[in-house]
């Protein structure tokens, strides 16, 4: 009956007219009998039916309740445990697998039971599945292709007792199954609501589940990128979806977010992709979205990518304690990306140059810091840090603004609005180099709105030559005796600088510079040249 659909039940006994069970069969009597949760006191029917006590009930007499009546009440008590969700679902459909319904959307697939009798031996029963499944959804959802929570009750309709050449078999039943895979997903969580047992499987692994005699359950069946858990394998997105808890991909698997993926990371959940492969790829600028709704430092929710492999193109990551947060990474490339509104933007300790990469990032409005990197290397270029405290914190490591050793190379970034532009310890940043017009590395934006455009400490080595300036004159610097910051050449000051404009566009021409003439920055720089 739940496994249909039904949200109610109601027992009842009913007086029945009828002729005396043992008396002759020449002469009938009709008498009043009852037969159902109760019986007649002191003449309790006796199911073995080998005396007539009981046969006929008296429904005047007090009525006391029966073994069916306690049946019953444990039957309530065992729907108790999952009324609260059930009676929330609406229902979509059933099937019967000893005769299956064809063209029933299935959430479940290649039902089998197995026999397990009184001595605990077990035999393979295939051939007569008497396995009820009902299927429903929350209320909210449109249909089964888009909802990421799935139920099914499942029923194991073998109630009677029965005895076979193996000794007395109470109908148990071991139900296996595979969960039909949805959206693409591989990876699937499966909650027994009634113990709140858990499982972690994939479509292609095969789950099983004990049910007693006439026993039934209900499974909630949820990707594990929705429900929040451990991905067994390689898994795929590329639909929105709420992620309920923290994510963890199983190191050396790889997790691939695709355009359409607007995931929400609630409750200060995390992705960890720590030594693994994540790989955020849409087609379209902004085509994946990752918000994990509200930063909470205690939580540290956001990416963490220690040792892993990350490559990010055209996503959009807001609201982490740090956006991207790795230790040792094996490789970290991110282009064609915002990271807004963390307390950190992207946040590196120790990796050798070469594989910190940064090409059209903005990275807006992250407090503390937008850019930090202990004992890691950056190459940074087009790309634009604004909103924090401290823009770009090196300590004792290796920036390069533009192509890491390159010559002749512009990198386009832009640092305004921190209270500190850059930040160096112990460090050497080549934020802009220039020997002649044939050397020369960087043309960034230096410094619009800053309080202290460059602080070096500690044997830093700070080059910020070739440069435009908000105030080109002025610079606010701050260094020990044991550092050094180039400046010089200096380019136009901040109101001719082509690189000042909306964050649609970091290279916008403000139409001062070069007094228009030059129909590219790079004829523009050689007129001013």
């Amino acid at each position: 009956a739940i496994a249909y659909g039904a949200k109610g039940f109601m027992y009842y006994m009913i007086p029945t007219r009828t002729t005396t069970p043992d008396q002759d069969i020449d002469y009938k009597d009709t008498v009043w009998n009852t037969y159902g949760l109760f019986d007649e006191v002191g003449n309790m029917y006796d199911t073995s039916h080998t005396t007539s006590s009981g046969k006929i009930q008296n429904p005047a007499a007090l009525q006391i309740p029966n073994s069916r009546y306690n049946a019953v009440k444990a039957f309530i008590n065992s729907t108790n445990l999952i009324a609260s969700e059930l009676l929330q679902l609406k229902w979509i459909d059933a099937n019967s697998w000893h005769n299956p319904t064809p063209g029933i959307d299935n959430y479940i697939n290649t039902v089998v039971t197995t026999r397990v009798h009184s001595n605990g031996t077990t035999d393979d029963e295939s051939y007569e599945t008497y396995v009820e499944s009902g299927y429903f959804l929350k209320p909210t959802s449109a249909s089964s292709t888009v909802d990421d929570e799935r139920f099914v009750y499942l029923v194991n309709r073998r109630c009677n007792q029965n005895k076979d050449w193996l000794g007395y078999d109470n109908s148990d039943r071991i139900v296996s199954f595979f969960v039909t895979r949805f959206k693409d997903y591989v990876n699937y969580k499966i909650t027994n609501l009634k113990s709140n047992t858990v499982y972690y499987k994939t479509y292609n692994q095969q789950f099983t589940i004990h049910l007693d005699a006439g026993e039934g359950t209900l499974l909630k069946i949820e990707p594990v990128v929705h429900s929040g858990g451990t991905l067994l394998e390689s898994e795929t997105v590329k639909h929105s979806v709420d992620v309920k808890s923290d994510l963890v991909l199983t190191p050396g698997k790889t997790l691939q977010i695709f355009n359409g993926a607007d995931m929400r990371f609630l409750n200060s959940s995390r992705l960890d992709v720590s030594s693994a492969i994540l790989q955020i790829v849409p087609a379209s600028l902004g085509g994946a979205k990752l918000d994990f709704v509200a930063r909470n430092w205690t939580a540290g929710n956001g990416i963490i990518a220690g040792g892993a492999n990350v490559f990010i193109n055209n996503a959009i990551i807001s609201n982490g304690s740090a956006g991207i947060s790795a230790w040792n990474p094996a490789s970290l490339s991110i282009s064609n990306t915002t990271i807004e509104n963390c307390w950190f933007g992207v946040a590196v300790q120790s990796r050798p140059i070469g594989s910190v990469y940064l090409d059209n990032v903005k990275v807006l409005n992250c407090d503390a810091r937008g850019v930090t990197l202990d004992n890691a290397n950056l190459e940074m270029k087009n790309s634009r840090i604004s909103g924090s405290d401290i823009g770009l914190r090196i300590s004792e490591g290796l920036v390069f603004a533009g192509d890491y050793e390159g010559v002749q190379t512009y990198a386009f970034d832009t640092l305004n609005d921190n209270t500190v532009g850059l930040y160096s310890f112990a460090s050497n940043v080549s934020f802009g180099y220039y020997k002649d017009s044939e050397e020369f590395q960087g043309i960034n934006n230096l410094f619009h709105n800053i309080e202290t455009d460059i602080q070096a400490l500690a044997w830093s080595e700070v080059w910020a030559q070739h440069n435009y300036w908000y105030d080109d004159q002025n610079p606010k610097l701050d260094w020990d005796m044991r550092s050094v910051i180039y400046t010089d050449p200096r380019l136009l000051e901040g109101s001719d600088n082509p690189l000042v404009g909306d964050d649609s566009d970091q290279k916008a021409n403000t139409g001062k510079f070069a007094n228009g003439e030059g129909g590219t920055v790079k004829e523009k720089i050689g007129i001013i040249r």
